[in-house]
Parts: structure tokens; sequence; C-alpha cells
């Protein structure tokens, strides 16, 4: 299981095309999931991988810190959610 605040089309960095080249190749050999940020809560098959989108709880704050925090909250709710459903 990969947990990551970016995956395309959510796109902050590099982080997320490094993501983009490397896990569809991990799941041409192993079962792969992913969690990651998006729109609202679904459940997607994508580039060979069971991808598990989550909400963000909050759009903004005026504290980077809180923001962070809370998205992380919600990426270990995709991933509950994710290991449950497996």
């Amino acid at each position: 299981m990969h947990i990551s605040w970016e995956y395309p089309p959510w796109v902050v960095g590099g982080l997320s095309q490094e993501l983009k080249t490397i896990l569809p190749e991990i799941a041409k050999r192993a079962r792969t999931i992913l969690v990651v940020r998006g729109d609202r809560d679904e459940v997607a098959e994508m580039d060979g991988m069971r991808i598990f989108k989550i909400a963000s709880s909050i759009r903004s704050s005026p504290h980077i810190l809180a923001y962070i925090h809370a998205l992380n909250i919600d990426l270990l709710r995709g991933a509950a959610a994710a290991i449950h459903e497996e």
C-alpha cells in the first residue's frame, strides 16, 4: 500500500510524476493499492492499481500545519478503508 498526497491529476510537485512512472511498474509485479487525496471519496482502478481517492475534510486553513494534519488524518481514514475492504 502506498499513501501519497499527490498522484495525477493532483500535482503539487515532482512526486506525482515520479509515482506515475514507478507505481504502474510495481503494479505489474504485485497487487498495488494507492491511497491519495481526491475531490470525493471513491475507489477506482487505474494504471493497474486499486486507487482509494479520499476527499479532504477541509479545503484550506490559514495555518499550514493544521491543514497538513487534517490531510494526514484523511489519508489514514482512506488507508483504513482500503485495509478493511481488501
